[in-house]
């Protein structure tokens, strides 16, 4: 699908001619016994996602103004998109299973919305809003889900109340793996007309839950797209969905997972079909079982990777106590983390800032995985780690400076962590290092900015080493061989002025490569 999507306009007329011919052999013959033995039923066959695997899966969040009404400290509210980035290995098609476990223990909990699904269509760069819908491909129902097992881990911690651990609690139980149905088609635009006048419904067991209309939505799909694109390239295949439009978080009955019960879930949109998925649980032990399958496989060598097998980019954040103070959050043993987009990482000696503003400069390690990884335990992960990367992330603020306070904390902190989606801005490089964990204890760090010493820290500062956070992943979701993770900043970030052009940015850790970048003019 992703190879049509990119033939672009052409592609599509080419389709309507076909279509077209097709209907005609088949009111001017007996086509429908050609037709038969040239295909399949539908029911014969499984569906997969319109776009499997989309490298960009962005959840819109809070975008349905029954949201704010239900919540009395929202006072007023950013027309800014609020999103999540799902990992490549979250998207099911229609008619697949959710899978949950079913604990022992605190109860989970699952919960899902029906939500209105963007396909892109092209390539595009900083897109206006008035030629936003020229970029759209199509729409699908995506079946957006919740699953509980983040919350529970995350409870142990206690509460807090900053923003990153907010949002990091909050959604990475939207990360699980089979936690995002999409299908059971894409729909042409021109097939659907007003994107903001379509019905809603979602049921469970048949019964219906909830009722809702797409006119009920606060940041379009226009001012969606131009925004994400300010700061990064949508493609072809990418997919964004727009958030619930009526209840959000409709939850699923406990007793349904204690008992075993099968739940059939339907997500419906007008003009667009009806997805239906089942939610299915498994005990610890034939999750013992399904490790066995899928836990480590894939193998990749030191010397066949490169950015290029990167599929997805995790960051964590707060990650030291300088790094924690800086973003005004409590320190924690528990990795706080959220997915990111691949083509954030780039292995380029230049770096052109989009503006002419304040940058902002951390060093980081990011390690590499190697074998494909799912529910994983720390102590068995040592040898699918397949090495580390050097890391300097560059950052500005002209997106935090679009909202308007007061504001929620996540309001407040979302431009902070977009600032870490903008393409090319993770810069390291393309030889990934085996290092042991005595060579890691032993590393030190060091930042120079022209020449002058910035930073110096070391491997240890970490609060959360290489092995925590994977298991902390793995924990629902699925790492594949060649995925990258950031352990986060170092420190506090070094700041270079508006007046940028030249300056110099290199990046020492012993045992690894060392990075030197070059700031170009904006």
């Amino acid at each position: 699908m992703k190879a049509f999507l990119e033939l672009g306009e052409e592609g599509m007329d080419t389709l309507g001619k076909l279509v077209s011919f097709t209907e005609r052999f088949v009111e001017q013959s007996d086509g429908f016994s050609v037709l038969a033995r040239a295909g399949h039923l539908l029911k014969d066959v499984k569906l997969l996602p319109p776009v499997p695997e989309p490298r960009l899966l962005l959840g819109i969040v809070g975008n349905c103004p029954g949201f704010s009404r239900n919540h009395v400290n929202i006072r007023h509210i950013n027309l800014i998109p609020q999103a999540h980035q799902r990992h490549t290995g979250s998207a099911i098609g229609n008619g697949e299973p959710f899978v949950m476990r079913r604990r022992k223990g605190p109860y989970d909990g699952m919960s899902f919305n029906a939500e209105l699904g963007v396909i892109i269509g092209k390539a595009g760069k900083d897109i206006p809003v008035e030629e936003a819908m020229s970029y759209v491909a199509g729409y699908t129902v995506v079946s957006d889900t919740a699953h509980g097992y983040y919350n529970t881990k995350y409870g142990e911690m206690g509460a807090h109340t900053d923003p990153i651990s907010i949002m990091a609690y909050g959604w990475t139980h939207k990360n699980t793996d089979s936690s995002c149905a999409v299908g059971p088609y894409l729909v042409t635009k021109d097939e659907v007309g007003h994107p903001y006048d379509l019905m809603v419904y979602t049921r469970t067991n048949g019964m219906i839950r909830d009722r809702a209309n797409t006119c009920s939505t606060l940041v379009g799909v226009e001012r969606t797209i131009a925004y994400f694109s300010s700061f990064m390239e949508l493609l072809p295949g990418d997919v964004i969905h727009m958030g619930a439009n009526g209840k959000d978080g409709i939850g699923i009955d406990r007793d349904w997972q204690v008992n075993g019960e099968t739940v059939q879930l339907e997500c419906e949109i007008e003009k667009l079909g009806v997805l239906r998925n089942t939610v299915i649980y498994l005990d610890d032990e034939e999750i013992e079982v399904e490790r066995g399958k899928f836990s480590i496989h894939a193998p990749m060598k030191a010397e066949e990777w490169n950015l290029g097998k990167a599929g997805n980019f995790v960051i964590t954040y707060a990650n030291t106590q300088a790094s924690a103070l800086d973003a005004g959050c409590q320190t924690s043993p528990i990795p706080r983390y959220l997915w990111s987009v691949a083509s954030a990482l780039s292995s380029s000696t230049s770096y052109m800032p989009d503006e002419k503003e304040e940058l902002y400069v951390n060093a980081e390690i990011a390690v590499v995985i190697g074998k494909t990884i799912k529910w994983a335990d720390k102590e068995n992960l040592s040898d699918c780690i397949l090495g580390y990367l050097p890391l300097v992330s560059v950052t500005d603020k002209r997106l935090s400076q679009q909202v308007i306070q007061p504001a929620l904390p996540r309001e407040t902190a979302m431009p902070e962590i977009y600032a870490r989606w903008a393409d090319g801005c993770n810069m390291t490089s393309d030889v990934v290092t085996p290092l042991s964990k005595d060579e890691l204890a032993q590393m030190s760090v060091l930042l120079e900015i022209d020449g002058e010493r910035v930073m110096d820290a070391k491997y240890e500062d970490y609060i959360c080493k290489a092995e925590d956070v994977i298991e902390m992943i793995g924990y629902g979701s699925t790492l594949y061989a060649g995925d990258v993770i950031s352990l986060g900043g170092l420190c506090a970030p070094a700041v270079i002025p508006g007046d940028h052009t030249g300056v110099r940015i290199a990046m020492k850790a012993s045992g690894l490569p060392d990075l030197s970048i070059a700031l170009k003019e904006a």
